[in-house]
């Protein structure tokens, strides 16, 4: 069980850094292709709380899986 929790552990960590790389390019692809002021206060951090709550809701149901799954096996 321990080792599930760190592999899950290292798996979210991983994510996060995936998702911030990919939070900055679309920043930085934004301001190149020349959005407003207003596009990172309405739409962009929208997108990126949303993007973020479907990240962790995916990871949280597969790390339960997972649980359930090694409950069932033990």
């Amino acid at each position: 069980m321990k080792a599930l929790v760190v592999k899950f552990g290292m798996i979210l960590i991983f994510l996060a850094f995936v998702f911030y790389v990919i939070i900055a390019l679309m920043g930085c692809l934004s301001c190149v292709f020349g959005a407003s002021e207003s596009y990172y206060c309405t739409t962009y951090c929208m997108a990126v709380k949303i993007s973020a709550l479907v990240v962790l809701v995916a990871w949280m149901a597969w790390f339960i899986y997972s649980i359930v799954r090694y409950k069932k096996n033990v």
